[in-house]
């Protein structure tokens, strides 16, 4: 099989290293990504055959609060004129590999090469980038011929298979809901607390603030809240506690802690609702999929929202005294599996 993986963050490559986990081990599996290699050997633990490729732009970010849409549309569409010229280029590797199933997550050009191949495809998604860019192409003639071109491609896929905090797809002509997907960790709060020298009634607290980080954040007056420490697996954390990210697995951390405080994204959310893990956000309203997310954490009762300048100056200190009081339940979240199932079923017929 053939795995088309977006670099745009970690939640793609996340969510598609547990998919891949879930495939029986005889599966032979090509990876096409500008992802991170050693993170999804890692989260795999196969010996993938990884291609360094890009067939999708996802967004131009300063920050994890700013996107550039100009720089933005300018690089989406370069690339996507790229993966078309080399379509046949496509369509000859897959014969030549003998590739049986192609799974994209969410570049749209190689579902339309598996179709001219005559393989199935399916399409792992919570949102593509036609919901993505619709907002900022409203208006732009470009632009949104622009999003036509991508809506015919992505409507070329077999199937659709929507993992949770989905917006509505439809230029999809088939599409199933499966459970979320996300990693259940075990508690490792006690090998956290002999490590970090911390006492037994400190309050643990996880920060992840993306790739893209947030500019503006007054992260020093963390300091000044008191019972508590804050964790983070970021290299520039400082006066957080580092965590070395080969040392201690993230899906670990937040089942060990008592809040988590993060940029609402899917992968660190739904590791939260998998957990039970209580956490805090920022409104990101300049992402379309952030609606979905918010109405799902609305359902699971275990969210407090914040104000983007209440976030940035680190007041924090009500919201993880209220954190801490919530009791949410843990989701399902076997969507890996599931889909992993559907994987294997198209490539058999």
């Amino acid at each position: 099989m053939a795995y088309y993986i977006s670099s745009h963050g970690f939640g793609h490559a996340t969510r598609a290293a547990q998919v891949i986990s879930a495939l029986p081990q005889q599966t032979h599996v090509i990876v096409k990504t500008m992802a991170d290699e050693s993170f999804l050997r890692r989260e795999t633990g196969r010996d993938l055959v990884i291609k360094r490729e890009a067939f999708d732009f996802g967004a131009w970010q300063s920050s994890n609060m700013a996107i550039d849409w100009a720089r933005t549309f300018e690089a989406a569409m370069r690339i996507h004129s790229e993966s078309h010229a080399r379509l046949k280029e496509e369509v000859a590797f897959l014969e030549r590999e003998n590739i049986d199933v192609v799974v994209c997550d969410i570049p749209p050009t190689p579902l339309l090469a598996a179709k001219e191949a005559g393989l199935p495809s399916v399409c792992v998604a919570n949102f593509t980038w036609v919901e993505v860019f619709r907002r900022a192409a409203a208006g732009h003639k470009r632009r949104e011929a622009f999003l036509r071109e991508l809506a015919q491609e992505y409507a070329t896929a077999s199937i659709l298979l929507r993992p949770g905090f989905a917006l509505r797809m439809p230029q999809f002509r088939e599409s199933r809901d499966t459970s979320f997907i996300a990693r259940r960790g075990k508690n490792v709060r006690r090998d956290l607390l002999r490590e970090l020298g911390l006492s037994p009634h400190t309050r643990l607290v996880l920060t992840y603030l993306g790739k893209w980080g947030l500019g503006g954040l007054q992260i020093e007056r963390a300091q000044r809240i008191k019972g508590v420490a804050f964790l983070s697996f970021d290299a520039d954390a400082a006066p957080l506690h580092k965590l070395d990210s080969n040392r201690w697995k993230f899906e670990d951390v937040v089942a060990s802690v008592d809040v988590v405080i993060a940029k609402p994204g899917y992968g660190t959310l739904g590791e939260c609702m998998a957990n039970a893990t209580p956490v805090i956000y920022y409104p990101r309203c300049e992402f379309s999929e952030y609606f979905a997310l918010r109405r799902e954490l609305d359902r699971w009762g275990g969210a407090i929202r914040l104000s983007k300048r209440d976030f940035l100056a680190c007041r924090w200190e009500k919201a993880i005294e209220l954190a801490t009081t919530l009791k949410p339940r843990a989701v399902r979240c076997e969507g890996s599996r599931e889909i992993a199932n559907w994987i294997v079923k198209l490539a058999r017929r």
